[in-house]
């Protein structure tokens, strides 16, 4: 796979796709892929449905030009306040199982616009 494959491959749009509507039948990943196997403490369908929320949110802001990326302050106001609400209050008061908001996002990578580590 080249820099190229995996550009095209691995973008705003096409993980927005995953996201919404999964793999096509036909389609063979590139590079790593991983079976993922998780259990829910609450009813799988809502948590599924609940990722599918945040990450389609994040996603459809990625396609949109880099310079509206919007700050920390107002993904506060765009994301869902039950996902703000379990975020850590502040950078100092972040774990491995608890994420402040910017370090969260900062894994979508600056060519989602998300800056600079911050946690």
């Amino acid at each position: 796979m080249t820099v190229d494959d995996w550009d095209e491959w691995v973008n705003p749009e096409t993980e927005l796709w995953r996201v919404v509507a999964g793999p096509r039948v036909d389609q063979r990943p590139l590079g790593m892929t991983a079976n993922v196997v998780a259990t829910c403490a609450e009813d799988a369908e809502e948590v599924l449905a609940r990722c599918t929320q945040v990450l389609g949110l994040v996603l459809r802001h990625a396609q949109n030009d880099l310079a509206d990326w919007p700050s920390d302050d107002a993904w506060t106001a765009l994301l869902p306040a039950w996902f703000v609400d379990a975020c850590a209050p502040s950078r100092r008061e972040a774990t491995e199982d608890r994420w402040h908001l910017s370090g969260w996002l900062y894994w979508f990578g600056e060519a989602c616009g998300a800056g600079e580590v911050t946690y």
